[in-house]
């Protein structure tokens, strides 16, 4: 019962170590081992809504970025209307081959596989 008028009401969002925002895109990433870079694989990945499967697929370069579509941000005057998850692989290399790995690496790359 308060006399007719506009109300206003102010949201700030909290940083998050996760995940970044630019306007209705959420964006995070993931590190996979090179062999999964090069196989693919399927790996949990953390969204707002809590963690789902997603597919790497094989020949996956570093860098990549993968879409999660709807599971961005909403139009704060459409909730329904969300956008996506952009997630960025990031390729775990070795710092060190142990013997047998080095050898068959050397021989991949002969067959020209590298």
């Amino acid at each position: 019962g308060g006399p007719t008028g506009d109300l206003y009401v102010e949201l700030s969002v909290e940083p998050s170590a996760e995940f970044t925002r630019d306007g209705r895109t959420i964006n995070s990433s993931v590190s996979i081992p090179y062999t999964d870079a090069i196989l693919g694989t399927e790996v949990p990945v953390a969204t707002v809504d809590g963690s789902v499967r997603m597919k790497i697929p094989p020949g996956t370069q570093p860098g990549a970025k993968l879409r999660l579509a709807k599971k961005g941000a909403p139009t704060p005057s459409r909730p329904n209307d969300r956008g996506d998850q952009i997630l960025t692989v990031n390729v775990r290399l070795p710092k060190n081959l142990g013997g047998e790995e080095k050898k068959l690496i050397e021989e991949l790359a002969k067959r020209g596989g590298v």
